[in-house]
C-alpha cells in the first residue's frame, strides 16, 4: 500500500510541476532583435564533422547603395558548430552582398571541408559573380570567380 501512495504522490507532484507557467524575459538586445525579425533566408548543411547554418540577413532599404531606388543588400551570417555534448560554435559575417538569395549551395570535399558558393549581382560590373568559399570548424577561405 506504501508504494502504491508513493508512486501517487509522485504522480501528482509530476504533473503539478509540469504545468508550470512560462515567464518572458523582453530583451533589450536591439541588433539581435533586428538580425532574428530580418532574416529571409535560412540554410543548414551537415557535414562529416561538423554543422553549417546560414542566415541571410535583410539591411534597410537603400543599403544597396543603388541610384534612384531603395533596393537592399544582405548581411549572410555563416555559424559553424561540432556534433558532440560541449560542441565549439564560431561565427562569421559576410556584410552588404547585393543579390545572393536563392544563389547558394554547399559541397563537401574528401578532405573534411565544405565548399560553399554564393552567386551575387555586382553592381560596379554590372554581372553576375560567383564567391567561393572554403569552410572547416573555425576557418572560411575566399576565392571570387
Amino acid at each position: 500500500m506504501r508504494k502504491v501512495q508513493l508512486i501517487l504522490l509522485l504522480f501528482i507532484v509530476t504533473n503539478i510541476k509540469a504545468q508550470e507557467k512560462f515567464s518572458f524575459k523582453i530583451s533589450k538586445d536591439s541588433s539581435l532583435s533586428y538580425i532574428l525579425n530580418h532574416i529571409v533566408e535560412n540554410k543548414k548543411f551537415e557535414a562529416h564533422t561538423f554543422f553549417i547554418q546560414l542566415f541571410v540577413v535583410s539591411n534597410p532599404g537603400g543599403s544597396a547603395k543603388i541610384k534612384g531606388n531603395d533596393e537592399v543588400s544582405d548581411n549572410i551570417y555563416i555559424t559553424t558548430s561540432e556534433f558532440d555534448e560541449v560542441p565549439v560554435h564560431h561565427l562569421f559575417i559576410l556584410k552588404d552582398i547585393y543579390a545572393a538569395r536563392d544563389n547558394i549551395s554547399f559541397k563537401e570535399n574528401n578532405d573534411g571541408t565544405v565548399d560553399l558558393k554564393i552567386g551575387y549581382y555586382d553592381r560596379i560590373l554590372k554581372k553576375k559573380r560567383i564567391h567561393n568559399f572554403t569552410i572547416s570548424l573555425d576557418l572560411i577561405k575566399e576565392t571570387i570567380s
